[in-house]
């Protein structure tokens, strides 16, 4: 936070909260840190859970956008992509999770709690909160996540995650720069989860 402070030109603080343990007045004092935006993920509850709402509500009082995670949590190792019978890179990136995985407890998530859908929930009882999904809803959500998109005047996405969602984004048509498409470009923002040296790789126009 002192270096962002120093660079407010480039940085905008945001804080990754636990809605068990931060509400509303958890916010407030976030804020008064200089944080200007929340990040929720790996959520013991649905998004939509009542308990979270104080929280929610004065983040939208305070006007600090908030951003979920939306769908399956990825993890250090991409099946889709290689594996490690065929792979020595990925048979050592395996190794390596194997042995981490022996030393951490099992994690308390799910998909299920982090679903578009939520969105909508939160989006009809707090119409000025400004909610973004990442992953543009993560695959096997991007129904949900367009049709929120396209009716919540305050629901935007994503679509960081790599090249898989980017491909799904042309070949289905979810993207519309006119009337052709599930939702508009004006509800998609940038952003970028891969590591720096990737982040200049331009992405497949759309």
């Amino acid at each position: 936070m002192e270096i962002a402070q120093k660079y407010l030109d480039i940085f905008i603080p945001v804080a990754v909260i636990d809605p068990e343990e931060v509400d509303g007045e958890g916010v407030h004092r976030l804020y008064e840190m200089g944080f200007r935006g929340l990040k929720l993920i790996g959520v013991q509850r649905p998004y939509d859970e009542p308990d979270y709402f104080p929280a929610y509500a004065k983040a939208q009082e305070l006007n600090m956008p908030v951003l979920f995670h939306m769908g399956v949590i990825g993890g250090g190792l991409d099946y889709s992509i290689t594996h490690p019978r065929r792979d020595a890179a990925a048979a050592q990136a395996y190794q390596r999770m194997t042995a981490m995985q022996d030393r951490m407890p099992p994690r308390n998530v799910s998909a299920m709690r982090m679903s578009p859908l939520h969105l909508d929930s939160i989006a009809n009882r707090l119409p000025k909160l400004k909610i973004i999904g990442a992953h543009l809803g993560n695959q096997g959500n991007y129904d949900y996540a367009t049709s929120a998109a396209r009716w919540r005047h305050n629901v935007y996405f994503d679509m960081s995650g790599g090249e898989t969602i980017e491909r799904h984004m042309v070949e289905r048509r979810l993207l519309a720069a006119n009337s052709q498409g599930e939702f508009g470009v004006e509800k998609l923002i940038f952003g970028s989860d891969c590591g720096m040296d990737e982040i200049r790789r331009p992405h497949r126009p759309l």
